[in-house]
Parts: structure tokens; C-alpha cells; sequence
């Protein structure tokens, strides 16, 4: 697992509750799907760039 990925499970069991650390931890996860998502965009358009 990458160093991101196991940080965001500790927050996620460290932060049940609706504090600053929940927040944080919805802000992080929101980051997180946008890469992905920014990822998937990026290499759906160099793939379609060769074909």
C-alpha cells in the first residue's frame, strides 16, 4: 500500500466524529478521487492520441 493510502485509513479510524479531523479527512479523500480521476482523463486522451 502507498504511504497516502495508509494515512487515509488512519484517518478514517481516527475520525468517526464531525471535527476539523473529519474535514481534513473528506478534503483528503476528495484529492485523492481527483487524481484518479485526472489520471484516467489524461490517459484516456493520450490513448485515444494514438489510435
Amino acid at each position: 500500500m502507498s504511504k497516502v493510502t495508509l494515512l487515509v485509513i488512519d484517518m478514517q479510524k481516527n475520525c468517526k466524529e464531525a471535527t476539523h479531523c473529519k474535514a481534513s479527512f473528506e478534503k483528503a479523500v476528495e484529492y485523492i478521487n481527483g487524481i484518479h480521476l485526472l489520471r484516467s482523463v489524461v490517459s484516456y486522451e493520450a490513448l485515444e492520441y494514438f489510435l
